[in-house]
C-alpha cells in the first residue's frame, strides 16, 4: 500500500510537470511568433498598443492555461479515487484478518473447554473402572478365603468377612458420594457416549481452524 501511494504521488508529480511544460512551451511559441512577425516594428510608446499586444497574449494562453488547470483538476480527482479505493480496500483486508483473528481465538477457547470437558470424564471413568477392579480383586481373594474357610469348617466367621468386605470396598464418585455398582456402571455408560460426542465436536472444530488457516494462507 504504501509503495503504491509512492508511485501514485510520482506519476501526479510527472503528470503535472509535463502540462506545465507544454503550457510553457505554447507561451514561448505564441511569444516567438509574436516577436518574429512585429521584431522590425519599434516598440510603441501608446497604451493602446500595449493592450493590444496583451489581449493577443491573453486571448491564447488564457484557454491553454484554463484547459491545463482542467485536466490537472480531472488528473487530481481520479488520483483521490484511486487512492479511496485503496484505503477501502486495505481497510476491508484489515477488518477481515481482524475477524478472522476473533473467530480463531473463539474457536480456540471452545476446544480448550471441550478438551478439559473431556480430560474431566477421562479421569472420572479411569477412578470408577479403578473402584470396579479392586472390588472384584477383593470379591475374588474373600470368595477364596470363605471357599477354604467353609472346607475347614469356619463358615460363620467368613459371613462375617463378607459383611466387612462390603463396606470396605464401597464404590464411590470422585465427589465421595457412595454409589452402587449398578449406578456406577450406569455412569460409565454416559460417560462413554458424552465422551464420544466430545471427542466428534472437538475435530469439527479443529477442521473449521484448519478450513480458515488454509484459505488465508
Amino acid at each position: 500500500m504504501v509503495e503504491d501511494t509512492k508511485d501514485q504521488a510520482a506519476g501526479k508529480h510527472l503528470a503535472e510537470g509535463r502540462v506545465v511544460t507544454v503550457v510553457v512551451a505554447i507561451a514561448l511559441a505564441v511569444a516567438s511568433a509574436y516577436l518574429l512577425r512585429f521584431v522590425s516594428y519599434p516598440i510603441a510608446d501608446s497604451p493602446e498598443k500595449w493592450g493590444q499586444a496583451g489581449d493577443y497574449f491573453g486571448g491564447i494562453l488564457n484557454p491553454v492555461v484554463a484547459f491545463a488547470a482542467l485536466v490537472l483538476l480531472v488528473a487530481s480527482i481520479r488520483l483521490q479515487r484511486k487512492e479511496l479505493a485503496d484505503t477501502r480496500a486495505v481497510l476491508s483486508q484489515q477488518a477481515e484478518s481482524a475477524s478472522k483473528t476473533v473467530r480463531l481465538a473463539a474457536l480456540s477457547s471452545v476446544i480448550e473447554s471441550v478438551h478439559m470437558e473431556i480430560q474431566m470424564h477421562r479421569d472420572s471413568m479411569q477412578f470408577l473402572v479403578q473402584q470396579l477392579a479392586a472390588q472384584d480383586q477383593a470379591a475374588l481373594a474373600l470368595d477364596s478365603q470363605r471357599r477354604l474357610g467353609i472346607q475347614i469348617g469356619n463358615g460363620v466367621a467368613w459371613e462375617v468377612n463378607y459383611a466387612n468386605h462390603d463396606n470396605a470396598y464401597a464404590l464411590h464418585d470422585l465427589t465421595g458420594q457412595v454409589m452402587s455398582r449398578e449406578a456406577v456402571l450406569r455412569r460409565l455408560s454416559l460417560q462413554h457416549e458424552r465422551m464420544t460426542d466430545l471427542m466428534v465436536e472437538r475435530a469439527g472444530l479443529q477442521k473449521q481452524i484448519r478450513d480458515m488457516l488454509s484459505r488465508g494462507s
